[in-house]
């Protein structure tokens, strides 16, 4: 593919043939039909016809990088206490992320594409391109997206083939390496252009996520360190690759540890219901109102939030089913997040996965089932966080939270580190981010308004901290007030940026860590050596 063209849509790659069985999923990932998985630390993939006896890894292959993976699933297993399930799947999650190429060319495209079924994860690596399963479609059709260039990254994030701000950063980290890549043999100051320019694009594609910034900030640090004008391109297309390497192997490990601490936070909720309930019981059993240790505890959530929003493990819905396959009895209510139900179409198929029962209800309902009684915490994933707790996430979630707070139910907010926002100290810093009014006016093809019509359609809206009861983040649990321990939070983040060095020579401080990020200019702006693989794709703003 070269750079201008579109961006191709083709059905996915097929899971392994015959002899396949099912196997467990990463903790917060949902799980689904899978083919068996390697022994720990085994390479996955079939065997070229020369491959070494079963157990042993060809040395052809990018070993390094694969055992990185499996090294950092494994380690998520042990942090959220299910070693053994993501040991028997360390394997095969390794191998979605870093496709080396290693199972044979892609297939021709079908005639058809199918729907949705067994785990889908939202992208993966293959040599040269970076394919991402378009959730615009899903899980109706499944139909993945071809990118070789950065710049049809960003389309695809503009676009909402790719959703939730974790897989958006991963997969803004890997269209600037691919930029990279492609830039090895250009002169110095045409690669620094076109790196600079997409990434522009990139970390501008989707405004409300504050993590595809940093990883489009995070690798243009990490190019500063190598030197941006050194005559060789390889080396920094090589330290682009392994930064944005890091980057989905930590969120991967991040979204892990929040999992553990929202699943832990649910058990103290139950346990502090069932300690109140004894003294109830009477009155309760004398109306014939069952108490809240009685039925399952009820939760209320709206957007996109597993596996599909966070890469290979979500946020807020992987503590929902990380909780539900503990074995507690679990309710979700699933609002549907207009226009683009994410809530109905992805997250119910991700709870479906995950055999978690739950309800899908209208957006507007949000307040009648608040009241109802039969909610007992509202769980949500941000996209966006301020410095007191202020936080961004998809539209409908101010309104859930002042429903929630008139019914005395507590809203807890899911976020890493990679959500915080060090430049926004409250809800007013929050950025909006609005669509195009067709989003709203026309739903998969189908008029949904009287002709004529006009229409505003906000896509996130800004919650003041003050609505929010508890965080939930790879850090633990935070009480209000929110602002001491977000900043922690936010300081141990940055320090994963490297240095960025004298742009020509290159060479940082060893050993530094940096809390300031280099600048990227806003969209629309031209500064020198702003130029994109496809000048097509300049645009910063969803539209």
């Amino acid at each position: 593919m070269t750079d201008g063209e579109p961006i191709v849509g083709r059905p996915p790659t097929p899971d392994p043939g015959p002899g396949a069985a099912p196997s467990a999923a990463p903790a917060g990932s949902l799980p689904g039909p899978k083919p068996a998985a390697a022994p720990a630390g085994a390479l996955p993939g079939p065997e070229p016809a020369s491959a070494a006896p079963s157990g042993v890894a060809d040395p052809s292959r990018r070993r390094f990088f694969r055992l990185i993976a499996a090294d950092a699933i494994q380690t998520a297993a042990q942090v959220v206490g299910v070693a053994a399930a993501l040991q028997r799947t360390s394997a095969e999650a390794a191998a979605v992320l870093l496709d080396d190429g290693s199972a044979g060319a892609a297939p021709a495209a079908a005639e058809a594409a199918q729907p949705a079924t067994g785990h889908r994860s939202p992208f993966r690596m293959e040599p040269g391109r970076l394919v991402v399963l378009d959730q615009g479609r899903f899980p109706f059709e499944v139909v993945e997206i071809e990118c070789a260039t950065g710049a049809e990254v960003a389309r695809a994030i503009r676009e909402l083939a790719v959703r939730g701000g974790p897989a958006i950063a991963q997969v803004a980290a890997y269209g600037l390496a691919l930029t990279a890549d492609r830039a090895r043999s250009a002169k110095p100051y045409v690669r620094l252009a076109t790196v600079r320019g997409t990434a522009n694009a990139l970390a501008h594609a989707r405004i409300a996520p504050a993590a595809p910034r940093a990883a489009v900030d995070r690798l243009m640090a990490r190019m500063s360190t190598v030197g941006e004008l050194v005559d060789t391109g390889d080396e920094i297309a090589d330290a682009m690759r392994a930064e944005a390497d890091a980057i989905a192997f930590e969120t991967t490990l991040d979204n892990a540890r929040l999992v553990d601490a929202g699943r832990a936070a649910l058990e103290d909720l139950v346990r502090a219901a069932e300690a109140t309930a004894a003294t109830a019981a009477s009155a309760s059993a004398a109306e014939g109102v069952p108490t809240a240790a009685e039925r399952a505890l009820g939760v209320l959530t709206l957007g996109s939030s597993g596996a599909l929003a966070g890469g290979q493990v979500g946020t807020a819905l992987a503590v929902l089913a990380s909780f539900a396959g503990s074995g507690r009895p679990t309710h979700v209510f699933v609002l549907e997040t207009r226009p683009s139900l994410d809530g109905a179409r992805l997250a119910a198929w991700e709870l479906a996965q995950a055999a978690v029962p739950f309800s899908i209800l209208v957006d507007g309902a949000a307040g009648w089932i608040l009241a109802s009684g039969e909610v007992d915490v509202v769980i949500v994933a941000a996209d966006r966080v301020a410095r007191d707790g202020s936080f961004l996430a998809p539209i409908g979630t101010l309104g859930v939270a002042v429903a929630a707070a008139s019914a005395g139910v507590p809203v807890w907010v899911c976020a890493t580190g990679s959500a915080l926002d060090p430049g926004a100290d409250g809800v007013d810093d929050l950025p909006e981010e609005t669509r195009t009014a067709n989003d709203l006016l026309r739903i998969r093809g189908l008029d949904v308004a009287a002709p004529g019509s006009t229409a505003r359609n906000p896509i996130v809206d800004a919650t003041p901290g003050e609505l929010v009861s508890l965080f939930v983040t790879d850090a633990g649990v935070f009480q209000p007030p929110f602002a001491v321990e977000l900043a922690a939070l936010a300081a141990a983040f940055a320090s994963r940026s490297p240095v960025p060095a004298d742009p020509v020579r290159g060479g940082g401080t060893a050993g530094a860590t940096a809390t300031a990020r280099p600048e990227v200019s806003r969209a629309g702006d031209s500064p020198a050596g702003g130029a994109l693989e496809d000048p097509g794709s300049a645009e910063g703003t969803a539209s």
